[in-house]
């Protein structure tokens, strides 16, 4: 099982397109971070996805085109929910005061501000934080643990990875063990492309082979539960997809489809998307 879950290949186009760095001229105004409602889902769509909104949309009034994207904002109940989770963290683990991120606005805008230089270190990325907000460089004494709490929400956002080290995890005691996190000295892509390296399995890399269909005849989850007790948990960061805790005899599932096909219909027909730089920056 083990061996399965380290063939696995995450295609890295899931990374969506990078829309431009600042806010357009169309864009309202965000309010608080604390606050957050239905009618953010739209503007979060485009930030992530670069949904093209109808007019009704972008006044933040009701749809009124068939073909606008925001039509499947029902299927992302389930990530708006994290959303909320993970910036409630944020926002009650911070004071108001020396918060980075102070509204939705700020936010989207360090995650543009992310997927528009795919190749910066986390080192250069809190700077760029810091700078966007005070237009200097940042003072070495200056809150640096809120700097880092907001570049790992930026990261958890864009991609449903924890990026931050075990200690500073919100989950640690629930997932123990240990990760790889993003270093201040290492490019983010540089950080995907570590998480997630290609490589060849003899039965996995070949769809139509003879074993794979008898594999995945084995691998169902009723004869694993039935046969193994091996029982099922939900995950939201895609690192842990098929995990097994030995110990526990539990097996994590990544269970938001619906934004992992969000990632991939707004990287459809981009050209290469094997390149973590090309793929987040398209």
């Amino acid at each position: 099982m083990q061996a399965h879950r380290q063939a696995i290949t995450i295609n890295l186009s899931f990374i969506s397109k990078a829309p431009l760095a600042e806010a357009s001229s169309t864009e309202m105004t965000s309010g608080a971070l604390g606050y957050t409602d239905e009618s953010l889902l739209p503007r979060l769509g485009q930030v992530l996805w670069s949904w093209q909104l109808c007019t009704g949309c972008l006044e933040v009034q009701s749809c009124i085109a068939d073909s606008c994207p925001a039509k499947r904002v029902v299927r992302l109940q389930r990530y708006f929910q994290f959303y909320k989770a993970v910036v409630s963290t944020y926002v009650d683990g911070s004071s108001a005061k020396d918060r980075v991120l102070k509204t939705h606005e700020d936010l989207w805008r360090a995650i543009r501000a992310l997927k528009s230089n795919p190749d910066i270190t986390r080192a250069g990325f809190r700077q760029l934080l810091f700078s966007s907000k005070t237009g200097n460089l940042p003072d070495p004494t200056w809150n640096q643990s809120d700097l880092l709490n907001a570049a790992t929400l930026v990261v958890k956002l864009l991609t449903m990875i924890d990026s931050s080290s075990l200690y500073h995890s919100s989950d640690r005691l629930e997932t123990g063990g240990s990760r790889i996190h993003w270093k201040d000295d290492v490019p983010f892509s540089k950080y995907l492309q570590d998480l997630f390296p290609t490589e060849n399995h003899p039965v996995l890399s070949y769809p139509h082979s003879d074993l794979l269909i008898d594999m995945k005849s084995e691998l169902r989850a009723t004869k694993l539960k039935k046969h193994l007790g091996i029982t099922f948990r939900p995950t939201h960061d895609i690192r842990n997809h098929l995990r097994l805790h030995r110990r526990l005899n539990v097996l994590e599932i990544y269970h938001h489809t619906t934004f992992l096909k969000e990632h991939l219909r707004s990287t459809r027909g981009s050209g290469d998307r094997s390149s973590p730089s090309t793929s987040i920056k398209v």
